[in-house]
């Protein structure tokens, strides 16, 4: 008997879940964390093992809250597109491994200008293309908080920028934090309809 196929969603951060897929978690059965989310602007928080620790109890929270099974793959966040080749081809015959019984594989889209939002994302496509899986992908922006484009991002379905800030707060109250890398700029405002590509997405999930 051949095990339950599954939506698999495969994202860098122990917190992109949230603020990229939040409409779509109640479709979703397992989500993958390629990094460890340690960065080494912890700083207040204390040491990196520390921070990646904190960030694994909001995923575990978030895991519990939404009904999906996690899975930590715990590669270096800070060094993820710098790995060598060997490296690069050990995560993604683990990847693969992972993603043998998706029915759909949800990632980062690869407009996103975050670094390892699109590494994550040409691994997933590539490696779902390989698999014959269909593939969703999702536009965030990268903070919790407002930025020009947010709210055409986080309006979903019945969910709300309320809703991402509040399931933030109980799951990553680390990450509730100011602004310090979105990168949207006024000219993107043009492009805001595909904002709502989760919305159209949660239609396509199996």
């Amino acid at each position: 008997m051949h095990p339950k196929k599954e939506v698999i969603a495969v994202v860098a951060h122990m917190d992109d879940e949230i603020l990229g897929m939040l409409s779509l978690l109640p479709r979703i059965d397992k989500v993958i964390y390629v990094t460890d989310s340690a960065t080494q602007w912890a700083g207040p928080i204390g040491p990196v093992e520390h921070y990646a620790a904190l960030r694994k109890r909001g995923a575990e929270a978030a895991a519990k809250m939404f009904d999906f099974t996690p899975v930590f793959m715990d590669w270096p966040n800070d060094y993820l597109t710098q790995l060598p080749a060997e490296p690069k081809a050990g995560l993604c015959a683990q990847l693969t491994k992972l993603l043998e019984n998706a029915s759909a594989v949800v990632t980062h889209s690869p407009f996103d200008e975050h670094i390892e939002h699109t590494f994550v994302s040409s691994y997933a496509q590539f490696i779902a293309a390989q698999l014959d899986v269909p593939v969703i992908m999702a536009l965030m922006n990268t903070e919790w908080a407002e930025s020009l484009v947010a709210t055409s991002i986080s309006m979903t379905v019945a969910l709300s920028e309320g809703r991402k800030k509040e399931v933030m707060q109980q799951c990553y109250e680390t990450e509730m934090r100011l602004l310090d890398h979105v990168k949207y700029t006024p000219n993107m405002l043009s492009e805001c309809f595909i904002g709502r590509l989760d919305v159209i997405s949660s239609m396509l999930l199996p």
